[in-house]
């Protein structure tokens, strides 16, 4: 019980640091190098990513936590059950992927604007959305082991520390917005 209350303890102030982080970054950082539209852009592929990936994942994170400990057998690879949430998340991310794909035509016109930022840039959904879908499965796999400070970790304060530092490259060394 005493892992499980400093496991919390340490969730909670990593969520913590990585919301005053995310304010740093998104009020005081992003403005100063991004055009209102770019910053639009990111935030609405963001958006987008988080929605996709969880109906991507077809609730399988929620599945493999409720049903792992009767599943639970490290020698056995804990009977294939996380594989079998891996492999059937996949396929529901190459899904979501190929209708993202498909209509990315209609969301091109949707979300159309004077920059058409989203027809150059929409695309980059792709990749994001296989990623959240692998990350959620394997934060649920980490949270059924007993060992959810990793994700939380990862997820809080090492992607905002990676935005920080692209963003302090981006005011050092003037980069196109293709490239950052």
């Amino acid at each position: 019980m005493a892992s499980l209350a400093r496991q919390a303890t340490v969730n909670t102030v990593l969520a913590y640091v990585g919301i005053g982080l995310g304010f740093v970054n998104v009020v005081l950082l992003y403005p100063r190098v991004l055009a209102a539209e770019e910053f639009g852009l990111l935030r609405l592929l963001v958006s987008i990513t988080a929605v996709v990936a969880q109906v991507a994942q077809l609730g399988l994170d929620n599945t493999l936590i409720r049903f792992f400990p009767y599943f639970r057998d490290p020698d056995s690879g804990h009977r294939g059950l996380p594989s079998l949430v891996l492999l059937i998340g996949l396929a529901g991310a190459l899904v979501a992927m190929a209708v993202l794909g498909i209509f990315h035509g209609t969301f091109t016109r949707i979300f159309a604007d004077r920059s058409n930022l989203y027809g150059l840039y929409g695309l980059y959904l792709l990749p994001l959305v296989l990623s959240e879908v692998v990350f959620i499965l394997l934060r649920a796999y980490s949270r059924s082991l007993g060992r959810s400070v990793r994700p939380v970790f990862i997820r809080e304060f090492g992607l905002r520390i990676g935005q920080t530092l692209l963003i302090a490259v981006q005011l050092a060394v003037e980069m196109p917005f293709s490239t950052f």
